[in-house]
Order: structure tokens, then C-alpha cells, then sequence
């Protein structure tokens, strides 16, 4: 958007780490990415950040998308899981929380790789960041102190949500994110919500970025955002 915009659209803050998992079937003998060789594998998120990933950690492991391994891509997250309940999966790529609804449905169907892990891995410590919050760049000059308490409210909701799961899930059904409060509670903690500014997250969004733009440019809508993406932890 930064790129797209042309400087118009700017980070705000990271909210999210990885929230990207392989599951499989116990049966299906899978625990690192190099164990989906020759498999086939259901995954939602083609054209996106996901696809990025996957094909990036599969080459990085020998593996040629398409070719050793097949990848079916759903339109939505819950298609995979449907494939996967139905049996019609074993294995798939998917986000949280829809990796709790599976492995609470199926308890055959298991965490096989943390693609948050395997990124780390292979990328020399480099975080998987998922999600951004993202700002007008006119707008917050204009409202610093508008901007400034939003921020401050921001982070104490995802303080809150992490600290009390509980009452977070009850927010969650509350605002039909999710319809099953049980689900939503034991999810929380895989999905990685997290508060870090713009100051804090440059560092590594950097070497996120480049690592993205080095496999696929358009990932990051062309080049890797300078410095005036990061203006608003100036």
C-alpha cells in the first residue's frame, strides 16, 4: 500500500506475528517442511504474504512448488478446514484461529510445522510479521494527538486481550469475529497479537521485507519501503 500510494499509507505498528501453521494427520508424517515432500497439501492464501511464504521455505528446503509438492489453494481459510474435517485433506496451511477449530474437531489432525519457527530458521532470525496497523500519512499529521491516544488505547487492548483470554474471547463472540468463546480463548495464544511501534519494528520489517522482495518483488508491491515508511517512529 506504501508502495502503491506512493508514501501516502504508512506503518502505525506490528500487531501480529505468525499465525500460519502446517497441520496434518497423524498419518501423514509430516513434521518439518522437507517432510512434505511429495505430498499434496490444501492452503489458503494464494496471491498473498501465505503463498510467499510457503514457496520460499519449500525452495529454501530443496523443494520445487508444484513439482514436489502439490499445493491446492482455497479461496477462504475454512475451505481447507472443511477439506480437512471431511477428510478430504490430511494436510493443509492455514491461519489461527482456524487451526484451533480443526485440531479441536479432529484431535487426529495435529500442529506439524510452525511456520513462524520455520521462517526463523531459515532466515537467520528474522520474525514472520503478519499484520500491520496502517495509517494515512495526511491524516496523522494533521491528528498527532488523536493518533497518539488511539495508539495508547490500541496497545492496551492487545495487552488485555493477552493477559485476560478469557474475557478477550468474550470480546471476540461479543463482535462475531468468532461464534465459540472456548475456541476463540485457547486460540489467543497462537495468534501471536502483539504491540510493537514503528521504532521498535523497522529493524526487522526490513530484513522481513527484503528477504520477501528477493523472492518475489511484488510481494512487497515492487521494493523494499524506505525510510519514510517508518516516519510515524520519528
Amino acid at each position: 500500500m506504501f508502495n502503491k500510494t506512493e508514501g501516502q499509507v504508512v506503518l502505525g505498528s506490528v500487531n501480529t506475528l505468525g499465525v500460519l501453521y502446517i497441520v496434518a494427520d497423524e498419518t501423514a508424517g509430516v513434521a518439518s517442511i522437507a517432510d512434505l515432500k511429495g505430498k499434496t497439501i490444501v492452503a489458503s492464501g494464494q496471491g498473498s504474504t501465505p503463498e510467499y511464504v510457503l514457496n520460499y521455505l519449500l525452495e529454501k528446503n530443496g523443494l520445487i512448488p508444484g513439482v514436489d509438492v502439490t499445493i491446492n489453494y482455497v479461496a477462504e481459510h475454512s475451505e481447507a478446514v472443511t477439506q480437512l474435517a471431511a477428510g478430504q485433506a490430511t494436510i493443509a496451511m492455514i491461519p489461527e484461529p482456524f487451526v484451533t477449530t480443526i485440531t479441536t474437531k479432529k484431535p487426529n489432525i495435529k500442529i506439524a510445522v510452525d511456520m513462524s519457527e520455520a521462517w526463523e530458521a531459515t532466515s537467520n532470525g528474522s520474525q514472520l510479521q503478519m499484520t500491520t496497523l496502517v495509517v494515512n500519512k495526511e491524516w496523522a499529521e494533521a491528528n498527532p494527538e488523536v493518533l497518539k491516544k488511539f495508539l495508547e488505547a490500541y496497545e492496551a487492548s492487545i495487552d488485555s486481550v493477552n493477559e485476560n483470554p478469557a474475557e478477550g474471547a468474550k470480546n471476540i463472540v461479543a463482535a462475531g469475529i468468532m461464534t465459540d468463546a472456548s475456541l476463540a480463548e485457547k486460540a489467543i495464544p497462537n495468534c501471536n497479537i502483539v504491540f510493537i511501534p514503528v521504532k521498535e519494528a523497522q529493524q526487522s520489517l526490513n530484513e522481513y521485507y527484503t528477504i520477501l522482495a528477493g523472492f518475489e518483488p511484488k510481494a512487497v508491491g515492487g521494493k523494499v519501503p524506505g525510510e519514510e515508511f517508518y516516519v510515524l517512529g520519528k
